[in-house]
């Protein structure tokens, strides 16, 4: 199913098809023209290999790798800033619990919510509080965010394996022998996209929910994370927003590679739909942006209701990230612009995560 959006790649070198100029489409032969440059003359089989290939699967996936390997990250240091907010138990994260059920995932999670907790005088005015335990979104961040990480490490691991592959057919083996077989196959990258769709999908989900927790007015925090409730709504809405991506993203976890339709006259009788995994794992991480932020934007108003305590020196220090662009919401305010912000500080890398 990816030979029709390769063959719309490199069309243009052959002096077909069209190109984009700006934002105007353009014949490919007027284009190369005006660059002297000459169409390519292809030889035997060099065609077939140009787009019977995995390269806009891979390519998709290198894109989502390099996004999702930031935003684990700050998905940790997202759900610690809520914790913090939260006044929650620094238990849950403690090495000993981890060292019991030793996924990778879980065990690195946890030791970085350790780390981001270290020196919190926020979380230390607290240790002998009468809590017995956090809902699962806040104590469970190890499992949950682990999990995720594992999923991301299986689709790097496929991914190098692919990206120094020879992935087109049929192969040329030595000068008196070509093998005709399936290396041009999608389904080892495309049943992981799937999963790590999920697991994108899932950092949103278990984001949306401590949205909600910071909201409901519980230890100590106001309603709505604004201390002038009835005419002011606060900042219940923006959750609207991560619910209904939340919701959008487990739509988009249907897995492509589960369907197959024949094609070529039977040929092409099992495909694995890679093309269309591949896509929506970045659109699942697009949602994700935006969930995050605005997961930020509340823990940060949180944080400022736990003044004067300080929490620790990362956590500080991207709090004042968000107070460089988003002020504390007193009395309602259109919050899109602040939303915006966040989200381009997201997309920029601009939190620091370890």
């Amino acid at each position: 199913m990816y030979k029709r959006q390769l063959s719309h790649l490199f069309l243009p070198l052959l002096g077909e098809g069209e190109f984009w100029q700006g934002n105007s489409i353009v014949p490919a032969a007027q284009l190369l023209k005006e660059h002297n440059l000459a169409p390519m003359d292809l030889h035997a089989k060099e065609g077939l290999a140009l787009i019977n290939g995995t390269q806009f699967i891979l390519s998709h996936a290198i894109t989502g790798l390099t996004k999702m390997r930031y935003l684990l990250d700050l998905a940790d240091i997202t759900g610690a800033m809520s914790i913090e907010g939260m006044q929650g138990s620094q238990s849950p994260f403690r090495e000993e619990l981890h060292a019991t059920r030793p996924f990778p995932g879980n065990v690195e999670v946890a030791a970085r919510m350790r780390s981001f907790f270290a020196g919190s005088e926020n979380m230390n005015s607290h240790t002998d509080c009468d809590r017995v335990q956090d809902p699962y979104s806040l104590r469970c961040i190890p499992q949950v965010h682990g999990a995720s990480r594992n999923a991301y490490n299986h689709l790097k691991d496929l991914a190098e394996i692919e990206m120094n592959s020879v992935t087109d057919n049929p192969i040329v083996i030595s000068s008196e022998e070509a093998i005709s077989g399936g290396s041009f196959h999608g389904q080892p990258l495309a049943m992981v996209l799937d999963y790590a769709s999920i697991a994108a999908s899932e950092l949103g989900n278990i984001s949306d929910r401590r949205c909600y927790l910071l909201l409901e007015g519980l230890h100590g925090l106001p309603r709505l994370l604004t201390s002038s409730g009835g005419l002011n709504s606060g900042m219940m809405i923006p959750q609207y927003a991560t619910a209904a991506l939340v919701t959008e993203n487990k739509s988009l976890c249907f897995p492509p590679s589960a369907d197959s339709v024949p094609t070529s006259m039977g040929q092409e009788d099992h495909v694995s739909m890679g093309s269309i995994s591949s896509r929506q794992f970045n659109q699942i991480l697009g949602n994700l942006e935006k969930i995050l932020a605005i997961e930020l934007m509340y823990a940060a108003q949180a944080i400022d209701f736990r003044r004067p305590n300080k929490c620790s020196n990362i956590i500080e220090k991207n709090f004042a990230v968000i107070r460089e662009k988003v002020a504390k919401l007193e009395e309602d305010r259109l919050l899109k612009p602040d939303i915006d912000a966040i989200i381009t500080m997201v997309r920029t890398q601009a939190f620091t995560v370890k």
